[in-house]
């Protein structure tokens, strides 16, 4: 399968939503690329003849210090919302897009990886490792986002850090 990596665009916001299965985000996705436009974070895309099948957004520093075994702005950056549409999975998007993101933030000077996984979600931990990541630390995530509707939604998951020497 022929794919390129890029980052976000405005052209492809709708497309992100998969058909509706992520219409709830539609708020999330328009703050994110308004984000990475200013430079706070940078917005991959996995582009198949011009659908974003696959997603990864990464930051090198974080606001919160107490997050800075996620994101310090010097050493270690943190990769998050990785997700590949379910038809295009099993075709290495989702392994390009973390390389992409490994290489900038090497190339930036930054030593080390890291990535979330809830810790119910085995199979995602499992491919992190064999990716090169390692769990190192328990942490809880933090996050909300505002429906289509205006509400917002908090959640608080469970989740493993992992983290890979670049």
């Amino acid at each position: 399968m022929n794919f390129t990596i890029r980052p976000l665009q405005e052209q492809d916001l709708l497309p992100l939503e998969w058909a509706g299965e992520y219409s709830h985000f539609r708020h999330k996705h328009q703050s994110d690329l308004e984000r990475s436009l200013r430079g706070e974070i940078f917005y991959l895309v996995a582009d198949v003849a011009g659908f974003p099948a696959g997603q990864l957004i990464f930051k090198t520093h974080d606001p919160y210090t107490e997050n800075s075994y996620l994101a310090d702005g010097a050493t270690r950056g943190y990769l998050f919302s990785l997700r590949t549409h379910p038809d295009y999975r099993r075709h290495g998007i989702g392994l390009a897009l973390t390389q992409t993101a490994e290489t900038k933030l090497k190339q930036q000077g930054f030593k080390l990886a890291t990535i979330c996984v809830e810790k119910t979600n085995i199979y995602a931990q499992k491919l992190y490792e064999k990716w090169g990541y390692q769990i190192f630390r328990d942490h809880i995530g933090y996050w909300s986002y505002i429906d289509l509707n205006g509400t917002t939604s908090y959640h608080a998951d469970p989740e493993w850090v992992m983290q890979k020497t670049l």
